[in-house]
């Protein structure tokens, strides 16, 4: 097989012929999958791609059990209707989450897409097996009192970068990728102007220079013990020859069990903790996740930043951090 300078296959040899078996992209079906979705998304994105590929596996597994097909080009809308009826009566019984099922469906609608070049095999996860609730209706772990009793954990364990990581996703509500790749170096320049700006490691390249964090006290010290603790000659928490995928196998493995044990229940917890800190100190009353119900023109602002500052294009995904938006009531008669 033909080598590339950084010792990968060329998979660029790999060209899509109609007539051959898997559309020309190989002769098993999950070879050619693979090779598909480095055509979709080339060496880059490798969590995704990585992702895909062992989900449109349980699809190729279905269909060798169920029809017997081996072949990519025999593979019609009927299959996925049923491998989609099975999922679906899975995530009814509780034998699978929810979201789970959708994702299963949303891999083999990516693999088949860069198969066929068309939606000819394509089905809409959430029609097929139901739609999920992304509202929030617990309270997270993440109070600052819980921060620093994880933080001291790790610090004692010897692991100062996850330590660093905790603080600044609680801190500035930074996604775990956004916390590892920051530039440090760039947001220390920024808090003279009185807050800092995500841009490295965001969801979807959503770079935007109008997220921007208030700084204050508790975010200083974030960065500040993020700078102290960054190997050396790096501006962010990447060691110079680390891959994000190397640190995500270590530093995080080693992290969560932490995490759990102080009442957090992952990295993502401490991001809605602070959206929750961010609602309540703009609209000056609890967010709904309490169970309250708050004023709706408040809301509607305090959402607004919410949105903002968590790096997210639409308003409706706070939902996700603070509980689900208050209803206007039709005002009484007065008395």
């Amino acid at each position: 097989m033909a080598k590339a300078d950084n010792h990968r296959f060329d998979y660029r040899k790999f060209r899509r012929i109609p007539s051959r078996r898997n559309f020309g992209y190989g002769k098993l079906l999950t070879f050619a999958a693979h090779i598909v979705l480095l055509w979709l998304y080339g060496y880059g994105h490798h969590q995704t791609r990585h992702a895909h590929h062992v989900r449109f596996r349980r699809f190729v597994a279905f269909l060798r059990t169920e029809f017997q097909i081996v072949d990519a080009r025999h593979i019609q809308k009927h299959h996925l209707e049923t491998y989609a009826v099975m999922l679906n009566g899975l995530a009814r019984t509780g034998e699978m989450k929810l979201s789970y099922a959708q994702n299963l469906l949303s891999s083999v609608n990516t693999v088949m897409q860069g198969f066929r070049r068309d939606y000819a095999v394509w089905i809409a996860p959430a029609e097929a097996v139901g739609r999920r609730s992304q509202v929030r209706t617990v309270m997270p772990g993440g109070d600052w009192k819980q921060v620093e009793e994880v933080v001291e954990k790790l610090q004692s364990e010897g692991n100062a970068r996850a330590a660093a990581i905790v603080l600044l996703a609680r801190a500035f509500g930074m996604r775990y990728r956004e916390a590892v790749l920051g530039d440090l170096y760039r947001m220390k320049r920024e808090v003279s102007s009185g807050h800092v700006t995500i841009l490295e490691g965001t969801k979807g390249g959503r770079r935007c220079a109008s997220r921007r964090i208030p700084i204050g006290e508790r975010q200083q010290h974030a960065l500040d013990f993020a700078l102290q603790v960054r190997p050396d000659g790096s501006a962010n928490l990447l060691a110079e020859a680390e891959t994000f995928k190397g640190f995500l196998d270590t530093v995080a493995k080693t992290a969560r069990p932490v995490l759990k044990a102080c009442g957090i229940r992952c990295f993502h917890d401490l991001r809605a903790a602070r959206m929750i800190e961010l609602y309540e100190s703009i609209s000056n009353q609890p967010a709904p996740v309490r169970g309250l119900s708050p004023d709706a023109g408040r809301d509607t602002e305090a959402r607004a930043q919410v949105a903002l500052q968590s790096g997210h294009g639409e308003h409706r995904t706070s939902v996700a951090y603070i509980g689900r938006k208050p209803y206007r009531r039709a005002v009484e008669s007065s008395s």
